[in-house]
C-alpha cells in the first residue's frame, strides 16, 4: 500500500490515521479481514516501490510529480472478518 496521493506533495490523509492507529480492515475483492501495517524504510521500501510501478506505471508518475519520497506499508493479516 502506498500513500502516494496521485503524486500530491503532501501525504493522503489516510497515512496519518495509519501511523496513528496501524490497525486497519481491508476490503479486497469481496473479502474483508483485519491487518496491521507497517511503514516499510530503506532498500525494503524501494524494492516494494519498484514492484508498484512494475504492475501499475502511474506509480512512476507519481513519484515524478513530488519532491517527497512516498511512503510504502506492508499490510500483515490478522483474522478473517
Amino acid at each position: 500500500m502506498a500513500a502516494s496521493n496521485s503524486g500530491l506533495d503532501r501525504h493522503p490523509a489516510w497515512y496519518f490515521n495509519v501511523r496513528a492507529d496501524p490497525e486497519l480492515t481491508v476490503e479486497r475483492g469481496g473479502e474483508t479481514y483485519r491487518a496491521v501495517a507497517s511503514e516499510l524504510t530503506g532498500p525494503e521500501r524501494d524494492t516494494w516501490y519498484a514492484r508498484l510501478t512494475e504492475a501499475d506505471p502511474a506509480f512512476t508518475t507519481y513519484e515524478t510529480r513530488t519532491t517527497r519520497r512516498i511512503p510504502v506499508f506492508r499490510l500483515v493479516r490478522t483474522t478473517g472478518a
